[in-house]
């Protein structure tokens, strides 16, 4: 899901492709709607209230934000960077247009700013179940010969 472009990555080729089919879903575009609604939707402002197919993508699928041009999980110095060399530009997500329109302007200067300083949230694994009975059964190994060699000795 979301790897329009068929390359086997989801990248920002893939949020250009989401924004340049927003409209109705027609059947042949249908692998956009990525929350169902029947409209291929993009956020074009943080204040704009609903869930977007452009959120789906950007946040939940690539662990991203607005404002982050080259998804690193942060928006920063590289992204205000893109924002300044592509102001006023036609561009894509990696050129700082954040909001989907095609153009770099006042909307993705919005987003920026208020993403600005955001870095994605890191999970940290939990111990799978093979990694907890390995470390319980070579504890019960250790405490068995040192029982052993201690009973042992006392004989």
């Amino acid at each position: 899901m979301g790897d329009f472009s068929g390359d086997g990555l989801v990248n920002t080729t893939d949020i250009d492709l989401l924004a340049a089919n927003v409209g109705p879903v027609n059947g042949s575009n249908d692998q956009f709607d990525l929350n169902d609604d029947g409209v291929i939707d993009f956020r074009s402002s943080l204040a704009s209230p609903g869930d977007y197919d452009s959120d789906v993508l950007i946040q939940d699928l690539l662990n991203s934000n607005y404002g982050d041009a080259d998804l690193n999980g942060a928006v920063g110095d590289s992204d205000l960077t893109a924002f300044s060399q592509n102001w006023g530009m036609s561009a894509g997500w990696a050129e700082a247009d954040w909001d989907g329109t095609g153009v770099v302007g006042d909307g993705d200067l919005t987003m920026l700013l208020t993403n600005w300083g955001w870095t994605a949230a890191v999970s940290v694994p939990e111990p799978n179940s093979a990694w907890l009975a390995l470390s319980l059964a070579g504890f019960t190994l250790v405490r068995r010969r040192s029982y052993s060699a201690t009973f042992l000795s006392a004989a």
